[in-house]
């Protein structure tokens, strides 16, 4: 007597940072491949995609729980957590298509995936990049003026640093810095100057979680993380530590790290960036 053969299908979870929206998608097999996107709203995001459609919310669903941003002709609906930024969700309603960032799955490894590339760049029409419209920022002798932004353009930001190749970069494998695709550089506070549009007085939002002594700044018009702010522990903590303790916490409060994702002219190829999981 004969068998019918059955498929054998693979379900994955994700979430976003805060868990307010929890989903398992299925696929007809193991994932191995994921494709980034070149077009200006996922290189901000550095999201990497995987187009299978049969999404089922655990908790939450995308009506209540996420924020759309759209632009241009508004076609493609870009779906984030407005609470942690996490980016999640395209959905393409005219061509009934649906694709997810695998980087929030709770149960795959997506570095250890073959990633390809969409050149969504070479669409028209041509992305703009916002101008800094903050005040002026003059670099110092050996450094050099980074200008950069979110997508909507309702934050722009100045870095005047010494060359992007030249100073630590870090790709944290934490678990926002997972899901939220940040890759740092570590400025102190007085080399950055972020701006946010009279158009937009809102636009900056602030995720904190854990012990709160990091408020992870992005914007809550198109999702993009941008900054983090250091908080640092309570001063009650603080007046407790020696003074060694005392001056390390100092010294981290001052810093203002960068995704540098987000600023316009960096120098990728040669970027030294250190890489917690190598």
């Amino acid at each position: 007597m004969s068998t019918v053969p059955t498929t054998e299908t693979k379900t994955y979870h994700g979430s976003c940072h805060c868990g307010a929206f929890k989903f398992a998608v299925t696929v007809p097999e193991e994932l191995k491949k994921a494709s980034t996107c070149t077009c200006s709203i996922c290189s901000k995001k550095a999201t990497l995609w995987t187009s299978y459609l049969t999404l089922t919310p655990e908790e939450g669903t995308q009506e209540s729980s996420l924020r759309t941003y759209t632009f241009n002709d508004k076609k493609a609906q870009h779906k984030f957590c407005p609470t942690c930024a996490t980016s999640l969700v395209c959905e393409i309603p005219a061509y009934n298509m649906q694709v997810i960032n695998v980087r929030t799955f709770s149960d795959l490894d997506f570095r250890k995936l073959e990633i390809g590339s969409y050149d969504g760049a070479a669409l028209p029409p041509a992305y703009v990049p916002p101008k800094y419209t903050g005040p002026e920022v003059v670099p110092g002798e050996g450094e050099k003026l980074y200008t950069g932004s979110c997508h909507c353009g309702a934050l722009t930001l100045a870095l005047r640093s010494k060359p992007l190749p030249d100073v630590a970069v870090k790709e944290c494998n934490c678990t926002i810095c997972t899901k939220d695709s940040y890759i740092l550089a570590y400025p102190n506070k007085d080399q950055v100057s972020l701006a946010v549009s009279s158009d937009h007085p809102d636009g900056l939002k602030e995720y904190m979680f854990g012990p709160h002594t990091l408020a992870h700044q992005f914007c809550g018009i198109c999702g993009v993380p941008i900054a983090i702010r250091v908080v640092g522990p309570p001063k009650a903590a603080i007046d407790g530590m020696s003074e060694a303790g005392k001056a390390i916490v100092e010294k981290k409060l001052q810093i203002r790290p960068i995704n540098l994702h987000v600023l316009d002219g960096v120098e990728w190829d040669s970027l030294k960036i250190t890489r917690d999981f190598d």
